[in-house]
C-alpha cells in the first residue's frame, strides 16, 4: 500500500514512516503543507492536523475526494476536530 504521510516534527515523520516501512508499505513523507499539495494520490494519506503555521486541513480538502486521508491529531480542539469531521 502506498501511503502519503504528512507531518511537521520530523523526528515523528521519520519514525512513523520506518514504521510502515517495516510493514511493507511504500511512503511518500512530507513535512510541509506545500509539499504535500503537490503529491500525486496515494492509496490512503494519514496527515497530522497542525502543521506548524498550516493545517492539515488543506491537504485534506485537496485529496478527501479521490483518496481515504486519516487526520493525526493529539489536539483536542473541538473546531479543528469538526472542520475535519466535515470534510469527510
Amino acid at each position: 500500500m502506498r501511503v502519503l504521510l504528512v507531518e511537521d516534527h520530523e523526528p515523528t515523520l521519520r519514525a512513523m514512516a520506518a514504521l510502515l516501512r517495516q510493514r511493507g508499505h511504500e511512503v511518500d513523507p512530507f513535512l510541509t503543507v506545500d509539499a504535500a499539495l503537490d503529491a500525486d494520490l496515494a492509496d490512503v494519506a494519514l496527515i497530522d492536523l497542525h502543521l506548524g503555521e498550516r493545517s492539515g486541513l488543506e491537504v485534506v480538502a485537496r485529496f478527501a475526494s479521490r483518496m481515504p486521508c486519516v487526520m493525526l491529531t493529539v489536539s483536542d480542539e473541538a473546531g479543528a476536530l469538526v472542520g475535519a469531521l466535515g470534510l469527510g
